[in-house]
């Protein structure tokens, strides 16, 4: 069921793949691979992994649209390459979040050298991962990041998660 609903939702829309490096304004926007393990039946994310070549940071705003970097085994080392500073500090934003079952210390260490703003958590599935999310944030404090600085944001109301599941959070007054 759910592999026929993600090659339905496959279908029905266009998906950009590929490595990317859009500069508008005073942003940079690049895709530094692609590819994801999950396959969640919301996502048009491919299943097989590439990396790009880093391209050129020529503004001090670049946001990374990968959908799952830290996924891949380089993930680490694409971050150490990344430059700190082109004339300016450049500050890094993961526009389509992070995937917290593989943030670790040194990841969170190495996009807090880099100047990463904005760290939003994907939390893609259900409520038990709560205390998986309170790991990745406790990560993410250790290595100086403040709440102001963290968003989590859910999928809710996906016909595969129940809307039992989705209500959990309000039940048990995390709303």
């Amino acid at each position: 069921m759910q592999s026929r609903l993600i090659e339905e939702q496959k279908t029905k829309v266009k998906y950009s793949y590929g490595a990317y490096n859009k500069i508008k304004g005073d942003c940079q926007w690049i895709r530094l691979s692609q590819g994801c393990p999950h396959q969640c039946p919301w996502c048009y994310e491919p299943y097989q992994n590439k990396i790009f070549e880093t391209p050129k940071i020529e503004r001090h705003k670049v946001g990374i649209i990968d959908m799952n970097l830290l996924c891949k085994h380089e993930a680490l080392q694409i971050l150490k390459d990344l430059p700190i500073n082109n004339g300016n500090t450049i500050e890094y934003e993961f526009v389509c979040g992070i995937d917290y079952r593989f943030l670790t210390k040194e990841i969170a260490q190495e996009i807090r050298k880099h100047h990463f703003k904005r760290i939003r958590i994907a939390w893609d599935w259900f409520y038990k991962d709560q205390m998986r999310i309170r790991d990745a944030l406790k990560i993410l404090y250790s290595v100086g990041y403040k709440s102001k600085d963290i968003m989590i944001f859910m999928i809710c109301n996906h016909p595969s998660i129940s809307f039992e599941e989705n209500c959990k959070g309000e039940q048990e007054g995390y709303s």
